[in-house]
């Protein structure tokens, strides 16, 4: 995952509390050690979504109360903000809400 803005890394921070997942930051030693960026460059930052839980609600998955798995309410809280910042027209946030909540 790339995040290339300090508002970036805040709404990221925003949605993974929101969806109670976690975000992992680290250092990119693979890219250090080939010098293919300065020891202080951004681009040797990396981050990783931690989604707990089968990927699709199934016999051997845990959704939540109403059928949701974990990674359909990240899906949830994505869509929620894309389409407060108007980055997102509203009816590929219906189709995309009506998927998430496995409505048709």
């Amino acid at each position: 995952m790339t995040v290339r803005s300090p508002w970036s890394l805040v709404r990221l921070a925003n949605l993974t509390s929101a969806a109670n997942v976690g975000l992992q930051v680290g250092y990119n030693w693979y890219r250090h050690g080939k010098h293919e960026f300065g020891p202080d460059d951004l681009g040797l930052v990396v981050y990783r979504l931690e989604v707990p839980g089968a990927r699709e609600p199934g016999p051997d998955s845990e959704p939540g109360p109403d059928g949701s798995t974990t990674l359909q309410i990240v899906g949830i809280c994505l869509v929620d903000y894309l389409r407060e910042k108007e980055l997102l027209v509203d009816a590929e946030a219906e189709r995309l809400n009506d998927a998430f909540n496995n409505r048709g």
